[in-house]
């Protein structure tokens, strides 16, 4: 699992990889973040599950993963979900389907972060949506391309 935009403190990659086991890569093309997410992933001795990449979503295209997060503050997104399309397509000869996740926020939130909009993810499918409940106000989105 990859994730754009994971920023200095990776706390969806430390759980997927405590919690799931999951193999995970952090990508953010912040250097400053990309040093406190490894000092954060050592700090838990989880180096060998959890590698953090400084870099967009174009590093992808070099790494073995099966599924992508899309950070809520990851910019520009009309770009990253164009590229993603792009690497996805050039991976799918393995006939594995690659999911895709972003949320978009509603409420005041919405102040904070850009949503998402339809035309930034031509090419992909809605799979499933899964709606705020008791007070979270943010909706996950699952994507396949098309």
């Amino acid at each position: 699992m990859a994730f754009i935009g994971c920023g200095p403190l990776p706390i969806t990659l430390l759980l997927f990889s405590k919690l799931y086991g999951i193999r995970c890569i952090g990508i953010d093309k912040d250097p400053e973040a990309v040093a406190l997410a490894k000092s954060c992933v050592k700090h838990f001795g989880l180096e060998k599950e959890i590698s953090i990449i400084e870099g967009d979503e174009n590093v992808l295209s070099e790494l073995e993963w099966d599924s992508v997060l899309v950070a809520a503050l990851a910019e520009p997104k009309p770009r990253i979900f164009q590229n993603l399309h792009t690497i996805i397509k050039r991976k799918s000869d393995t006939g594995k389907p690659i999911s895709v996740c972003y949320r978009n926020y509603t409420g005041m939130r919405q102040l904070f972060y850009w949503s998402v909009l339809p035309e930034h993810t031509r090419g992909f499918r809605k799979i499933n949506e899964i709606y705020p409940s008791c007070g979270v106000n943010n909706t996950l989105v699952f994507l396949e391309c098309e």
